[in-house]
């Protein structure tokens, strides 16, 4: 969120239409690009990529994913074409 300055922008817009575009549009950091390169290079099934958010939580009941959870097959044998998919 840093590198993408979104900290700001989260804290005071209030409609989650135009958080949902800034989030989207922006870039994830070149470190997180190459895990998730090398994580794909291995992994070849499906993954559900879940919501997480502090108000998703509670101390003893862990809610992640209420909010929004996608599914990507993932299971195209290049993993240039999977990578292209997921990211």
């Amino acid at each position: 969120m840093q590198g993408s300055d979104l900290w700001t922008y989260a804290l005071t817009e209030n409609d989650d239409d135009r958080i949902s575009h800034a989030f989207l549009g922006a870039e994830l950091p070149s470190d997180v690009m190459e895990d998730l390169w090398s994580f794909l290079q291995w992994v070849r099934y499906p993954l559900a990529v879940r919501s997480s958010s502090l108000q998703e939580d509670a101390t003893y009941q862990p809610f992640a994913g209420i909010y929004k959870t996608c599914m990507i097959s993932n299971n195209h044998n290049d993993p240039e074409v999977r990578s292209r998919r997921t990211l």
